[in-house]
């Protein structure tokens, strides 16, 4: 007779974990895709990088590369991050509902190892980058003019 309550018991606790792992894949059939697609919008929104402007020094020494992170959700400024030898600077630039492209950026090459690089929106001031390569940091925010 113990035997028998040993198996019955048994045969429960199998019931109930099938129980559970049937609702636990039904779950994750429910909610799976949800997820994903939540996942992927936070990764193009926050972390993507699509480069606007690579631009290479006048002896070919020295690249930057100019990319836009994220995209703008909403009304949410633009981040440009330019970029220089594994170090960075972040910035916004507002350009209304539009999509940044290359004309939004520009570096003018002062030096083989000195430029001046201009971010500019559509409904907005300029950004204006001072990129040093023998300076540290390498990137200055020096003015933002207001048009």
């Amino acid at each position: 007779m113990d035997q028998n309550v040993e198996l019955e018991v048994e045969l429960e606790k199998k019931k109930f974990l099938k129980k559970l792992g049937c609702l636990a894949w039904g779950y994750l059939l429910i909610f799976g895709p949800f997820i994903l697609v939540a996942a992927v919008l936070f990764y193009q929104i926050n972390f993507k990088e699509d480069t606007l402007l690579t631009s290479t020094s006048p002896k070919q020494t020295n690249t930057i590369e100019i990319v836009e992170k994220g995209e703008a959700f909403f009304l949410k400024q633009h981040t440009i991050r330019v970029k220089y030898e594994g170090e960075h600077v972040d910035t916004e630039v507002n350009n209304g509902l539009k999509s940044l492209n290359e004309s939004n950026a520009n570096v003018r090459w002062i030096r083989d190892n000195k430029a001046e690089i201009t971010l500019k929106g559509d409904g907005g001031p300029s950004n204006i980058i001072i990129f040093d390569a023998e300076a540290s940091p390498y990137f200055v925010i020096e003015e933002v003019d207001e048009e």
